[in-house]
């Protein structure tokens, strides 16, 4: 279970350390305060497909395999991320969070409680949710 939580931690702050670095991504692209809105926006309209359809896939492909893959494109997306010189670049990265952070959640969470024992799953579930938490905050606190 601690390993989980941690992984849960890493793609948690993973997930949001960017948020505080979009006045910077203005600046520098240019952007007006409705392509950061759609930047900020094409995170979650990629989340949520992603996150409908994790559970069908980690059904069928299991849920390490879902699991790696959705770490792997968080991973590129960092890496894309740190090395945009386009706007396009950040928005592209952004998406890919999405996808990323949408197919990790749902299926980070069923391999949780499937390799929790019985007694322990409110346990786990608890943890769970306080992990993502304190990930959501130390990701923009890290970068802010």
């Amino acid at each position: 279970m601690k390993r989980m939580l941690w992984i849960i931690l890493m793609m948690s702050i993973g997930a949001t350390f960017t948020s505080p670095l979009f006045p910077l991504y203005q600046e520098r692209y240019h952007l007006s305060s409705l392509q950061i809105t759609i930047l900020f926006a094409v995170y979650a309209l990629f989340l949520l497909p992603s996150l409908l359809i994790s559970g069908s896939r980690g059904s069928g492909w299991g849920l390490k395999r879902v699991l790696r893959i959705s770490i792997w494109i968080s991973i590129f997306a960092t890496l894309v991320f740190m090395g945009s010189q386009q706007a396009w670049l950040v928005y592209a990265a952004r998406i890919l969070e999405g996808i990323a952070y949408g197919t990790f959640t749902g299926t980070a969470v069923a391999f949780l409680l499937k390799q929790t024992p019985g007694d322990k799953i409110p346990l786990a579930i608890t943890l769970s949710g306080i992990t993502v938490s304190v990930g959501f905050g130390l990701g923009p606190a890290l970068t802010g």
